[in-house]
């Protein structure tokens, strides 16, 4: 039976990904996504009426980024945790499970405005789930790759791309040796469906799971996966915390899958491609 989820922020990076990956011809799912300019309201203005008659919804609206949440903290309250509240209480009542995307970034939550509103956000969706909801937060590593990602992302991985194409050095904040995980885009939707579809029964599960590769790699790296090229260090800058890598044991165990696409392999690919 064909299961029918709705995507939060659907025209969003990674819901746009969501929507239009290219699934197994095995899986029989079906997407809507609400988001602006789409028939239904972006996910703050949903009702319970909205939700009924899907199977999940899988939670991507927010305000992304640490310094777009420090340049405007009043509309990214808005944006992030009310939103995040009124789909938690509305899912809850309908009996439908969700995922919430949130960050490796919440692992610190004194480290940036956008790590204690995603941290805030997961208290809430446990909240909820004292009360019958069926709310899984996971926490994403730094996501590259897919479809519109060098149009829609600014993330390192991005700006070396961008930066390599235009022979413009490599700009590194620190020492470069500030650790992160990178994990695809592609994996990251597989692993979201076979949290939200593939769980018997739904049983609550309060701990944050964990989206990654489970291998860190630092800046410096990063920029020795690029052909010779010339890099520029500058002054660090909060960018979170100094190290974050995932801990892929309990994706694997809750659904036996693990990201096992390679940074250097996309890296190779768009390299090459300029």
């Amino acid at each position: 039976m064909k299961k029918h989820y709705l995507i939060t922020g659907g025209n969003g990076y990674i819901g746009q990904n969501m929507y239009w990956k290219n699934w197994a011809s095995d899986i029989s799912v079906d997407f809507t996504i609400c988001d602006k300019h789409t028939p239904l309201p972006q996910a703050q203005d949903l009702t319970e009426a909205h939700l009924e008659g899907f199977d999940g919804v899988i939670h991507l609206a927010a305000l992304s980024g640490i310094f777009a949440c420090e340049e405007g903290p009043a509309f990214a309250c808005i944006d992030n945790i009310m939103t995040a509240g009124n789909v938690f209480k509305i899912a809850t009542k309908l009996g439908i499970p969700v995922v919430f995307t949130s960050s490796q970034a919440a692992k610190d939550p004194k480290s940036s405005v956008y790590a204690q509103m995603k941290w805030t956000c997961e208290n809430i969706a446990n909240y909820y789930n004292t009360y019958g909801g069926k709310n899984y937060v996971v926490r994403l590593a730094n996501v590259y790759g897919g479809d519109s990602y060098l149009k829609k992302k600014k993330t390192c991985v991005k700006q070396f791309i961008t930066q390599y194409s235009i022979k413009e050095p490599f700009k590194i904040h620190g020492d470069g040796q500030q650790k992160r995980d990178f994990v695809h885009c592609h994996d990251v939707c597989e692993a979201i469906y076979r949290i939200i579809a593939e769980q018997p029964d739904y049983e609550p599960y309060t701990d944050p799971i964990d989206i990654g590769t489970g291998k860190g790699t630092t800046i410096l790296e990063l920029r020795n996966m690029f052909p010779s090229h010339p890099c520029e260090f500058v002054s660090t800058r909060n960018a979170g915390a100094e190290s974050s890598v995932a801990d892929t044991s309990t994706l694997e165990k809750l659904t036996g899958f693990k990201p096992e696409r390679k940074l250097e392999d996309y890296i190779k690919e768009m390299s090459n491609g300029s």
